[in-house]
C-alpha cells in the first residue's frame, strides 16, 4: 500500500513537471511574441517618420519632367536655328 502511494505520488510530480514545462515554454513563446511586435510596431513608426510618401514622390516627378520639358523645348529652339 505505501508502496502505491509512492507511486503515485511520482507519477503526479512528473505530470505537474512536464506540465511547468509547457507552460514555461508557452509563457517564454508568449514573451517572444510580445518583443518581436515591439520590434514590428517601432520599425513601421520609423518608416512612417523617414520615407517619403506617394505624394512626395509624384511631386517630386512632377517637377522633374516639368525640367525636362523645358530643356527639351530649348534643345529643340536651338536645332531649328540654322
Amino acid at each position: 500500500m505505501w508502496a502505491g502511494g509512492v507511486v503515485i505520488t511520482g507519477l503526479f510530480s512528473l505530470v505537474g513537471w512536464v506540465i511547468g514545462m509547457i507552460f514555461g515554454k508557452i509563457k517564454e513563446h508568449e514573451e517572444f511574441h510580445q518583443k518581436l511586435e515591439d520590434s514590428f510596431n517601432a520599425h513601421k513608426l520609423y518608416s512612417a517618420n523617414t520615407y517619403t510618401t506617394k505624394g512626395d514622390i509624384k511631386g517630386i516627378k512632377d517637377e522633374i519632367v516639368t525640367h525636362l520639358n523645358r530643356i527639351e523645348d530649348k534643345l529643340d529652339k536651338k536645332a531649328d536655328k540654322p
